[in-house]
């Protein structure tokens, strides 16, 4: 059942941002691109011969956890989110990254297809939920909340932006260690892609949660975060091998932690993990990253409606969700 949408949005705050809105439109649709012009041939070449059994798994892994994922993602938008936002602006990037959901899911599909027909042990791909116990775990935490129909428009964005931009940290960052030794390049292209959409995606997350008529309780949003951080945390332990790949897996912790906070940063809210850092080789091509002015919050906020302490609703200025 979708929750009314009478007074979800606030009319004031929206108009302001219209122009923002439609800007991260025009930013996706410019950068839109075809899973065809991915070069996989020289990615076969070196699975069979250049990589080590353990990045075998890892990329294998990440493959199968994306596919399962992206599938949620599309129908999420496609079922609930584009049909309980009223506003055409909003409804049109939500119609465009559905279609950019579904370039993904072919990506990964065309290259786990490739690397099955290389190696018949991968057959395993094809049951992408089955392939690890943490990636499971994920899935199963983004269908709950995908699913949830007595959550809030609010809340279920918080999880979203979760989803895309936490749920992705680990996977990236171990594919991407993987580019730094000159291996898998089409694979790794298609990450550095990914990184870039799912950044876009869940900056326009929060773009709508600030929009709302009602900000979610802050401690029920930390409480969101920091249960995602701990399925992202145990994937990155038991699915990517961070030791094996020669990476620290601290230094992978740490950089999950940092995407957390930076999640909170573009909600508002201050951050989680105080020795959090980003892990500088998962930093997005600037060939790929074309950024506006809209990819810096605005310092120039209106006051939203929070609620305080899980309960009365109160004016707050500053730091509550971007304003």
């Amino acid at each position: 059942m979708v929750e009314s949408n009478v007074h979800i949005m606030r009319p004031g705050v929206f108009h302001s941002r219209r122009s923002e809105i439609r800007d991260r439109y025009f930013l996706i649709k410019d950068t839109f691109w075809d899973p065809s012009s991915l070069e996989l041939g020289q990615d076969v070449q070196d699975w069979l011969t250049r990589t080590s059994e353990i990045e075998r798994k890892v990329l294998s892994t990440v493959l199968a956890s994306f596919i399962a994922l992206g599938g949620l993602v599309h129908e999420n938008i496609v079922q609930r989110f584009s049909k309980e936002v009223p506003l055409s602006d909003i409804q049109i990037f939500y119609g465009f990254q559905a279609v950019m959901e579904k370039v993904h899911l072919v990506s990964y599909r065309m290259a786990s297809s490739l690397l099955v027909e290389s190696d018949p042990r991968l057959a395993a791909l094809n049951t992408p939920a089955l392939c690890c116990a943490a990636g499971q775990s994920k899935v199963e935490w983004a269908t709950r909340w995908y699913k949830d129909s007595s959550a809030s428009l609010a809340l279920r964005l918080v999880a979203f932006s979760c989803v895309e931009g936490i749920f992705t940290s680990a996977g990236i960052a171990a594919v991407l260690w993987i580019k730094r030794l000159g291996k898998m390049s089409g694979m790794c292209e298609m990450m550095d892609r990914v990184a870039r959409d799912k950044e876009r995606s869940t900056s326009f997350a929060c773009l709508v949660l600030r929009c709302l008529d009602v900000a979610p309780c802050e401690l029920e949003v930390r409480r969101v975060v920091a249960e995602a951080v701990e399925l992202e945390l145990a994937f990155a332990t038991d699915a990517c091998y961070p030791l094996f790949l020669g990476l620290k897996p601290r230094d992978l912790s740490r950089h999950v932690q940092y995407t957390a906070n930076s999640v909170l940063a573009q909600m508002g809210l201050p951050p989680l993990y105080d020795r959090a850092y980003p892990l500088v080789h998962t930093r997005v091509a600037p060939s790929l990253y074309r950024p506006t002015i809209y990819d810096k919050r605005s310092l120039d906020r209106e006051r939203p409606v929070i609620i305080d302490n899980c309960g009365s609703q109160a004016l707050r200025s500053a730091s509550a969700f971007g304003y």
